[in-house]
């Protein structure tokens, strides 16, 4: 309760130039509405388990005919169709990797395997997979398999911003290994990698603007089951999320935010480490 009363707090206080972006809004001409399409997700080891199989062996590529690319510790795989729009993602590779070692060691960001596909889903269709990702997802991480899945198109056809997406999802990945099967709550993971990518938008500002004006701020224990929605409750879990952990990391430095992660990964339980 008393993390979600400073998170209540600060949104509060930050809410008059929050406020002054909305008047902005409409003569600026920025688009408004929900931010969903440019958002993506994580899957926790336990349901790519049930999707997959407890015994599966992957050998990458999964799917045929990819072709391949290493950069930055980072093993890239697309079709040759999209082979302009997939290099312009893998020219950020370095740069998602340096933003991420912001707060996480660089073991943590060896050997991931970066899928760059028109749809996400044609990963799970290779494998038989009894689930699948959400059509609106620009990304998606498989937590455990260190596997990165990012939708690509042609350019200038979507707001879908795959570079910005690369490193969003190379955090997960990171934090997850960092860890070791240690509980971080989704919102974190979440907030974390919209900090250190800086990853803050129009959309965002708003949907946290006009929540603080109507009282909806969602309480830090409610984020988790948001994610899991559509629409403005998921687009304000984000916003939220980002807000609270920039203002953590703002508020009590980089190296603070350090001790609270390998504190948990040595086994100090996130709500004890937190306080």
């Amino acid at each position: 309760m008393k993390n979600s009363q400073i998170l209540k707090s600060h949104i509060l206080k930050t809410i008059l130039p929050l406020l002054f972006v909305l008047f902005l809004i409409p003569t600026l001409g920025f688009a408004q509405g929900s931010n969903t399409e440019s958002l993506s997700l994580t899957v926790a080891p336990a349901q790519v388990e049930q999707w997959l199989g407890n015994e599966r062996r992957i050998t990458h590529p999964v799917i045929q005919n990819l072709e391949k690319t290493d950069s930055a510790t980072l093993h890239f795989y697309f079709s040759r169709a999209y082979g302009q729009r997939a290099e312009a993602v893998i020219a950020t590779a370095q740069n998602a990797r340096e933003k991420t070692l912001r707060f996480l060691p660089p073991e943590t960001v060896a050997d991931v395997h970066v899928y760059l596909l028109p749809s996400i889903n044609q990963y799970f269709d290779a494998l038989g997979s009894k689930g699948r990702g959400p059509d609106w997802a620009s990304g998606l991480t498989l937590l455990g398999d260190n596997v990165i899945l990012i939708r690509l198109a042609p350019n200038g056809t979507t707001r879908i911003e795959p570079e910005r997406t690369l490193a969003h999802e190379l955090n997960h990945v990171a934090l997850h290994r960092y860890s070791q099967n240690n509980y971080f709550p989704h919102w974190f993971y979440e907030g974390l990698a919209m900090t250190a990518t800086n990853d803050w938008s129009i959309e965002r500002a708003e949907s946290l603007g006009k929540s603080a004006m109507a009282g909806q701020i969602l309480e830090l224990d409610e984020l988790d089951d948001a994610f899991s929605k559509t629409g403005t409750i998921v687009d304000l879990a984000y916003a939220e999320s980002a807000h609270f952990v920039t203002w953590l990391v703002n508020t009590h430095g980089d190296e603070a935010m350090k001790l609270l992660l390998k504190n948990v990964s040595d086994g100090i339980p996130f709500d004890q480490a937190f306080t």
